[in-house]
């Protein structure tokens, strides 16, 4: 088991049949999935919850949630001091909530970083001005596990970069992560340009397209924890033709269609799958589902569709996901070849 300590708090984390366990003198909170079935809320003695984040008092102790339970969209609230909590955030050196990540997010974030450096060196002097959009902002930053170091998320390496964004649009669902990623880009010097929107990226797609300034360049980070988080409608609302984008997206083949193919292939209602891919034929092919969604973006119109020349891998050498990225532009594709590959290429592409 790993353990964390944080103020008033001990957590301890189990890889195998528990969540971790929070021990904490005031009421805590536990994050369950937005899917989790109703019969299992009821065993745990709580009410049902509503609304993307209800709070509900759990009255029999201890909790024991199976690990297909966790994380991450709903919010309980304890009436006594032990519970069983997703380690999904742990606290930073700043005091806010930080993502719990495995040492390999380091390397997308480096990649992510590069292609945001690259895209505002060279081309802004060349548009009206450039816009940085991140569709799963979280807290702003992350602690890789085992070795505590931290790490500037997507949305800080946005503001970081030499030549700036002019404008910065960050869009997250989870209240605690907003909250957090809202007071660190107030301290950031470049904060006034970054604007925080609550919800979910894809019921308010429309909105976010619509804070976009016209004539501007923009690049669109999409980095779901799951399939489930990401809807084709999304991507088809990017490709409208008065936007000028490059979409970096994050496709979780290993960490999570693979891992959940089996139980969504016979589904008789719509899976995060039908919904990210937006057809159902995907059940009927042996084509990987990654290169599914490529083809979905070239039907879209983007001329480029690639994935980063390297493999994300666990610390057991187990491919996790793919950077996917699409663009209209053959400038785009030039530099995302110079910055994302490496010696070792992922086989698909």
């Amino acid at each position: 088991m790993d353990h964390v300590s944080l103020p008033s708090l001990a957590v301890t984390w189990s890889q195998d049949t528990q969540a971790s366990v929070v021990t904490a003198h005031r009421p805590f909170s536990v994050r369950l999935p937005a899917r989790a079935p109703a019969h299992a809320l009821r065993a745990l003695g709580a009410a049902e919850p509503s609304g993307s984040s209800a709070a509900r008092a759990i009255r029999r102790m201890p909790l024991i949630l199976p690990p297909q339970m966790l994380p991450y969209n709903r919010t309980l609230t304890l009436a006594y001091g032990t519970a069983y909590r997703s380690p999904m955030y742990v606290l930073a050196s700043d005091g806010q909530p930080a993502r719990s990540v495995g040492p390999w997010s380091k390397e997308k974030l480096q990649v992510v970083g590069n292609y945001m450096g690259i895209f505002t060196g060279s081309m802004k002097t060349k548009w009206k001005g450039l816009t940085y959009v991140d569709l799963f902002a979280g807290p702003g930053k992350c602690v890789v596990e085992g070795t505590g170091e931290e790490l500037r998320g997507s949305p800080l390496l946005a503001l970081d970069t030499k030549k700036p964004f002019d404008v910065v649009l960050c869009v997250e669902q989870d209240a605690e992560a907003r909250e957090a990623l809202t007071q660190r880009i107030q301290r950031h010097p470049r904060g006034r340009s970054a604007e925080v929107l609550p919800g979910d990226c894809n019921a308010i797609i429309t909105r976010v397209i619509g804070k976009i300034p016209a004539d501007y360049l923009s690049l669109v980070f999409i980095d779901p924890e799951g399939v489930s988080g990401l809807e084709a409608d999304t991507m088809t609302a990017l490709a409208s033709r008065r936007l000028f984008v490059d979409l970096i997206i994050l496709f979780p083949q290993q960490m999570s269609v693979n891992r959940n193919r089996w139980q969504w292939i016979g589904a008789v209602e719509d899976t995060p799958l039908d919904r990210v891919l937006g057809r159902r034929d995907w059940r009927t092919t042996m084509t990987p589902e990654v290169v599914q969604f490529m083809d979905l973006l070239r039907s879209l119109g983007f001329i480029f569709v690639a994935g980063a020349g390297r493999a994300f891998r666990n610390t057991r050498g187990a491919q996790l996901y793919y950077l996917v990225f699409a663009s209209k532009s053959l400038t785009a594709a030039t530099f995302w070849e110079k910055i994302s590959g490496d010696d070792e290429q992922p086989t698909l592409f």
